[in-house]
């Protein structure tokens, strides 16, 4: 099944849409696609992702039982910013005890701050992923918040970026 994904280049989604509906349609084919987080053509593994990111968004039981192996082992090596911000996304759709939303939180938020991060979209799903672990977390909110007011009103944030903090801290005003 990950042949499917295959050619093309990073900026397609290739057939992973149709990919995941054959999954939902059988969901024992999901472990294959977990493995696509080590698949070496950076495409396949792109797509892998992406595929997995939709699946989890329809069912989050689907990526819940590997939380542990996204969330110790292959994020923290994951480069490639494609895996990232669903990664981001994957995490968000997790439940999680305090230590592992804890730890996620700390993880996106070396990668929100990391100056070497320069894809927008990384940076934008993590405010996004930070924002939903944050919530109803006194602690991780008075974290976060000063970081989305920075994030909108520094110059060098990108709009989409802008944006979407200044939705995120309506978001949290209107919690409390």
């Amino acid at each position: 099944m990950l042949d499917k994904l295959k050619g093309g280049d990073l900026r397609s989604i290739g057939k992973s849409n149709e990919v995941a509906q054959k999954v939902l349609d059988n969901p024992d084919l999901f472990n294959e696609f977990f493995k696509g987080f080590f698949n070496t053509d950076p495409i396949i593994r792109a797509r892998a992702v992406d595929t997995i990111e939709k699946i989890s968004k329809i069912n989050s039981e689907f990526i819940q039982k590997y939380k542990s192996e996204l969330i110790y082992e292959i994020a923290p090596k994951s480069k490639q910013k494609e895996v990232r911000w669903h990664i981001a996304q994957l995490i968000s759709y997790l439940k999680l005890n305090s230590k592992e939303r804890n730890d996620s939180f700390a993880l996106l938020l070396n990668w929100l701050d990391d100056p070497k991060e320069k894809s927008k979209i990384v940076k934008v799903f993590c405010i996004q992923a930070l924002t939903d672990l944050a919530t109803g977390d006194k602690y991780l909110e008075e974290i976060i918040t000063p970081r989305l007011y920075k994030i909108i009103s520094e110059g060098k944030g990108s709009p989409a970026l802008k944006s979407r903090a200044k939705k995120l801290v309506k978001k949290l005003d209107l919690i409390h």
